[in-house]
């Protein structure tokens, strides 16, 4: 039995792991008393653990623990203790609840050992609670998992340099991450923070090793100072961890350029949430960059995050308005997702229907802006696909219900959109615009410049189509508009002819007739004028005055305006 336990020690040092394990299985065989067979099961179970054998194992660490049981022993606790972490370890993976059994019997002797003030087992008292809430926060017990993770950071703090103890910041990321699960963002940038801490002070002592473990909480922390919308405290954070990748990346380029990669991209978007595009597109130029290189040598994995950032740069484009770019970057982010939703169609169909909808509403605005309706025809054929796509779906995800109802909004516009109503929209967009002009300006020799504007826009397309109703109610409108405009500038035979033109367009309305009155008393044509306005006697305006009450407010801001007659008072004694 010793010749074999000396072979498998021996094979062990040289790693010849399968060997040694058959010499410590033949020198098991010829065990006599509890303790050989124990140590011997011990060695086995750890044996079989490197060389990935959970299930023999987890036998002869149950053989073990039997043996304990049958010959019980105080100075074997804490090699029973050791065991049962042992064996969670194993069942950590494909059974957490018998993991978390196992973690606890450990604990329960690790407890009682220590009851006697006795420090020397407060590591693994410690471990053991941190391997616990490990466990507990596989299984999403988050409650269980922080109260064991912080009794662990307790009795961390207890033993030497609690600083550079690497499973205390552990213990703080892990409570980081359920915090930020559970929307405490508070608790989790506090926890992030101290993890923080000691993977600073473990780096400086032991470089590269623990720089991985700084980055991932400095890019945590840049997530969590995101959410709470302290944006410089996010950008710094980021910057941090894109550093510490970046150095990361020239000693393993493969494992850690695409956490770069996240990084640069987790940067874009926040720079497009403070609405500094510029910024925004420069860090997804480089993220675009970056997984274009891990695509050309990874395509399964990175083909997609690559499409997401092309998707991304038209996006970041839109906002600034920079029409074509965005049309580059959505096109080639389109091309390359039907192209993976071709083979992959469950995982890749929504990501096209975002990039086609996005494409969609660049061509609404290019159709509105150059009247051009081969963008009506593309946006058309781009919807029908949508359409298509997303008829796969019947989950009531939000995002999938947004572009459902997104692309049935889209095929009712450019279904109905003409040339007509399109040279339309344009129309009363300007006009829109001018009248703010209007409302800005004081005098009336400022506002009518703006007006004649609305009236030539308006004759303008009512000779392109001569049967809109809406046309001819607003140019009958405008006209009124700038005869009014033309009486407080005393020009009342200017007013006269524009009002006729109103009338041409087979309009005639109070207001109007009210302006055709001023004209005439204006022009000393008082017995027109007084026939004019008595027959608005009677009648009341949109806001329930009687026209009396305008009549004379109207001859007031001609007044006002420096325009004045002499049978202003006859107008008014008559009304009195």
């Amino acid at each position: 039995m010793e010749e074999y336990i000396d072979n498998a020690n021996l094979l062990f040092r040289e790693n010849e792991l399968d060997k040694a394990i058959e010499n410590y299985e033949a020198a098991l065989k010829l065990a006599i008393t509890s303790a050989q067979q124990i140590n011997l099961c011990n060695a086995l179970g750890r044996l079989y653990q490197k060389t990935n054998s959970p299930q023999k194992a987890i036998e002869v660490f149950n053989k073990s623990i039997g043996l304990y049981d049958k010959f019980p022993d105080e100075k074997s606790f804490p090699d029973k203790a050791t065991i049962y972490n042992n064996l969670a370890t194993i069942y950590l993976s494909s059974n957490p609840a018998l993991a978390i059994e196992n973690y606890l019997r450990a604990l329960k002797i690790y407890t009682a050992l220590t009851d006697s003030e006795n420090s020397a087992f407060y590591p693994h008292l410690a471990n053991t609670h941190f391997a616990l809430g490990e466990a507990f926060q596989h299984k999403e017990d988050f409650f269980n998992s922080k109260t064991h993770l912080k009794a662990a950071i307790i009795l961390y703090d207890q033993l030497p340099e609690p600083g550079l103890n690497e499973l205390k910041a552990s213990a703080h990321y892990h409570l980081g991450n359920i915090f930020t699960e559970e929307f405490n963002l508070y608790d989790a940038q506090k926890h992030y923070t101290k993890s923080l801490m000691v993977f600073q002070n473990l780096s400086e002592n032991l470089d590269v090793k623990f720089k991985p473990f700084m980055a991932a909480v400095l890019n945590n922390l840049g997530v969590t100072y995101k959410s709470m919308e302290e944006h410089q405290k996010a950008l710094e954070h980021y910057e941090q961890a894109l550093d510490e990748y970046q150095y990361l990346s020239t000693h393993d380029n493969a494992l850690f350029t695409p956490y770069a990669a996240a990084t640069l991209n987790s940067l874009s978007i926040l720079y497009a949430e403070m609405k500094n595009y510029p910024k925004a597109i420069e860090y997804s130029h480089q993220t675009a960059a970056v997984y274009n290189n891990l695509a050309d040598e990874f395509p399964e994995e990175y083909t997609h995050y690559l499409a997401t950032s092309l998707h991304n740069l038209g996006l970041f484009y839109l906002e600034l308005k920079t029409i074509e770019s965005a049309k580059k970057y959505f096109l080639q982010a389109l091309h390359i997702r039907k192209k993976l939703a071709k083979n992959h169609p469950e995982a890749f169909d929504a990501d096209v229907c975002a990039t086609a909808l996005n494409l969609v509403e660049l061509y609404q605005t290019e159709l509105v802006d150059k009247l051009d309706l081969n963008y009506k025809k593309m946006s058309l054929e781009l919807l029908d696909d949508v359409s298509t796509r997303l008829q796969k779906y019947s989950e009531q995800r939000p995002v999938l219900m947004s572009m459902k109802s997104d692309c049935a909004y889209y095929l009712e516009y450019f279904n109905r959109i003409s040339l007509e109503q399109l040279q339309l929209e344009n129309t009363y967009i300007k006009i829109q615009e001018l009248t703010g002009e209007i409302h800005s300006t004081i005098h009336p020799k400022e506002k009518i410049v703006f007006q004649e504007l609305i009236t030539t826009l308006l004759e303008e397309q009512l000779e392109h189509f001569p049967q809109n109703y809406k046309l001819k109610n607003m140019l009958s409108d405008a006209y009124n508009n700038l005869s009014w405009m033309h009486l407080q500038l005393n020009n009342p035979k200017s007013a006269e002819e524009i009002i006729l033109k109103a009338k041409n367009l087979g309009h005639s309305f109070p207001s109007l007739q009210c302006n055709l009155a001023h004209s005439y008393l204006l022009q000393g044509r008082f017995e027109e004028a007084k026939n004019e306005y008595k027959a608005l006697f009677n009648k009341k305006t949109d806001e329930k005055q009687t026209y009396t009450f305008t009549i004379l407010s109207d001859l007031e801001i001609l007044k006002n305006n420096g325009v004045q007659h002499k049978d202003f008072e006859r107008i008014k004694e008559m009304f009195a």
